[in-house]
C-alpha cells in the first residue's frame, strides 16, 4: 500500500470473524498477530468482525502488566449487531456490504422463527434485483445469503421456487434450476475449501510444524460439519494430543 506521503508500506491484514462468545478471544487475536509477524516478518494489522448476538461481547484489547513490565495489544472491532438501529440506512444503501450486514442481522433475529426466516431470505434476495445489481453481483450475493440464512429442505425449495418465479415476472432469468443446483454444490465445495484453509492456518499458528503433521488426514474429510468441529476444537485445544483425541472422536 502507499501512504499519504507517497511512500510504500507493506502490511499484512489479519481479519477475524467471530460469531460467538469466547472468553480468551482477545488473547487469541494477540497470539495470531505475533505468529503471523514471526512467520512473514512484516507488520500485521489485526481487526475483528463480531457477528455474535451478544451486545456486551466487545473484546478489543489484550493487556499484560507485571513488575513494571506492560504490554498492550489493541485492535479495532466492528459489531454487526450495532447496525440493527441503522436498518433504514442499510436498506437505502447500494453498497453490497449493506446486504451482507442485513443478512447477518436477520440470520440472528430469526433463529427461533423459521417462517420469518423464509420471509426475510426472500425479501433480501429480491432487493438485489430492485437495487439494479448486475447478474454477477446478484449471483455472488445470492450464494452468500443462501449459505448464511439456512432453511430446512422443504422451505429451501419454496425459497428457490419463489425467486425463480420472481425472476420470470421481471424477465431476468439469472438463477435457473440447473444453476441453483450448481450453486449449491459450489457453496458446499467453497465452504469445505475455506474450512480446510482455516484449519491448516490454525494448526500452524497454534502448534507450528507439529500441528501440520495431522493435516493430511483432515484434508481427506468431506463432511463439512466434521471440518467445522475440528476448526472449533483447534481454538480451545491446549496441545496436539488434545487435538488428536478430538479428531478421533469426531471422525
Amino acid at each position: 500500500m502507499y501512504l499519504k506521503d507517497g511512500s510504500e508500506k507493506w502490511l499484512l491484514i489479519h481479519i477475524e470473524v467471530q460469531g460467538y462468545f469466547e472468553k480468551d478471544f482477545a488473547k487469541r487475536m494477540f497470539i495470531y498477530n505475533y505468529r503471523i509477524f514471526d512467520r512473514y516478518n512484516k507488520e500485521v494489522v489485526s481487526l475483528a468482525i463480531l457477528a455474535d448476538p451478544l451486545p456486551y461481547f466487545r473484546p478489543d484489547k489484550y493487556e499484560v502488566s507485571y513488575w513494571g513490565f506492560k504490554h498492550k495489544f489493541e485492535f479495532p472491532i466492528v459489531k454487526i449487531l450495532d447496525y440493527k438501529e441503522k436498518w433504514a440506512e442499510l436498506e437505502k444503501s447500494d453498497n453490497p456490504f449493506a446486504i451482507i450486514v442485513m443478512a447477518h442481522l436477520k440470520e440472528m433475529e430469526t433463529k427461533q422463527d423459521i417462517n420469518q426466516r423464509l420471509f426475510w431470505k426472500i425479501s433480501l434476495v429480491k432487493s438485489l434485483y430492485k437495487k439494479g445489481y448486475g447478474k454477477k453481483d446478484i449471483l455472488l450475493l445470492y450464494k452468500f445469503i443462501d449459505w448464511l440464512v439456512a432453511l430446512p429442505e422443504d422451505l429451501g425449495r419454496r425459497f428457490h421456487e419463489e425467486i425463480i418465479k420472481y425472476e420470470e415476472e421481471r424477465k431476468m432469468p439469472y438463477i435457473t434450476t440447473a444453476e441453483r443446483i450448481g450453486i449449491e454444490k459450489g457453496i458446499k465445495q467453497g465452504i469445505k475449501e475455506g474450512l480446510l484453509k482455516g484449519v491448516k492456518l490454525g494448526l500452524e499458528l497454534k502448534f507450528g510444524t507439529e500441528g501440520l503433521k495431522i493435516y493430511p488426514e483432515i484434508e481427506e474429510i468431506d463432511d463439512v460439519d466434521v471440518l467445522e468441529a475440528i476448526s472449533e476444537a483447534i481454538r480451545s485445544a491446549k496441545n496436539i494430543e488434545e487435538i488428536k483425541e478430538i479428531y478421533k472422536n469426531i471422525k
